[in-house]
């Protein structure tokens, strides 16, 4: 959490980026830098197959689906406090529920 957040390394460290983490841009941080799933003598063996299944999932859905946030959701938009980092939708209640609106394609 703590490291996806330092201004020096990341510019606007708060502003949600994806194109930070896609691993074809020159940006994209070493496994040192960004360790979900570790580095080194010590590597993840499931790596692969972890972002293998991720891509296929990711084409399966927005192959038939868009998705926009329900009416007023934005506005509720927060972080948690956790180690790993959390959307939340209130402060009060720490709800990591955000509601969108799935629309068919088709």
């Amino acid at each position: 959490y703590v490291m996806g957040r330092d201004a020096q390394r990341y510019p606007e460290p708060e502003a949600v980026r994806p194109e930070r983490w896609i691993p074809w841009k020159d940006t994209a941080p070493t496994a040192y830098e960004f360790p979900v799933f570790q580095a080194g003598p010590r590597l993840c063996l499931g790596i692969d197959m972890a972002v293998f299944e991720v891509k296929i999932l990711a084409t399966l859905i927005l192959r038939d689906w868009t998705f926009e946030l329900a009416p007023g959701e934005a506005e509720k938009i927060t972080y948690g406090s956790k180690i790993t980092m959390s959307i939340c939708n209130s402060r009060e209640r720490g709800s990591e529920k955000l509601w969108v609106i799935p629309r068919w394609r088709h």
